[in-house]
């Protein structure tokens, strides 16, 4: 599962003598979004090791992800994202064979320098 939030860069300024504010500058700031879904072995039914390593390693990797073939993401105008944190990852009770996990993640949009 998905799901989104995005905040505005806003600087104000206060009009001294005045509850009134100048807006001087605005802009959107990437989105951030929250991946949630299980992890599950359904051949052997014991702990998903390899897909708890597969996931691991997609977490550390230190690079930005392009993402493609998702409407949601495109009608966002999200290109990239990078993972930013594990949430949580937890082995459902009574189910040893099902991981929960959350990832946090954030878009990004690529920098361009000309020289």
């Amino acid at each position: 599962m998905l799901s989104f939030t995005r905040d505005k860069n806003i600087i104000t300024t206060a009009i001294d003598g005045s509850d009134a504010v100048i807006v001087e500058s605005f802009g959107v700031k990437p989105w951030k979004i929250t991946l949630e879904g299980i992890l599950v072995d359904l051949e052997n039914h014991h702990y998903p090791g390899s897909k708890m390593r597969q996931l691991r390693e997609l977490f550390e990797a230190n690079t930005t992800f392009e993402v493609w073939d998702c409407d949601i993401l495109a009608d966002l105008g999200i290109e990239q994202v990078y993972f930013e944190k594990i949430k949580e990852l937890k082995v459902l009770e009574d189910y040893q064979d099902t991981v929960k996990y959350q990832i946090k993640a954030e878009s990004i949009k690529p920098v361009e320098f000309f020289i």
